[in-house]
């Protein structure tokens, strides 16, 4: 005579689940402070370029100094093919 067991009832079943669905949102949270950290800097880069001072960059931005310096360091340098 066979089983049934439901394993969508089971306790640890859901305690799994709700671990799985948590990282994900973790996950997906770390990813888009990424992104918005990369936009943030493709955003200095223009700001930078259309002359802004570098500590206006950063107040508006919310970045160090020392990233928009950086930022403005990486424009400056030559690029070599």
């Amino acid at each position: 005579m066979p089983i049934n067991y439901n394993i969508e009832t089971d306790f640890l079943y859901k305690q799994g689940i709700e671990k799985g669905i948590e990282k994900g949102i973790e996950k997906g949270i770390e990813k888009e402070r990424e992104k918005a950290h990369l936009e943030k800097i493709e955003t200095a880069k223009k700001m930078l370029l259309a002359g802004l001072a570098e500590s206006q960059v950063a107040e508006f931005l919310e970045l160090s100094i020392d990233v928009v310096v950086g930022i403005k360091e990486s424009i400056d340098q030559p690029r070599h093919n």
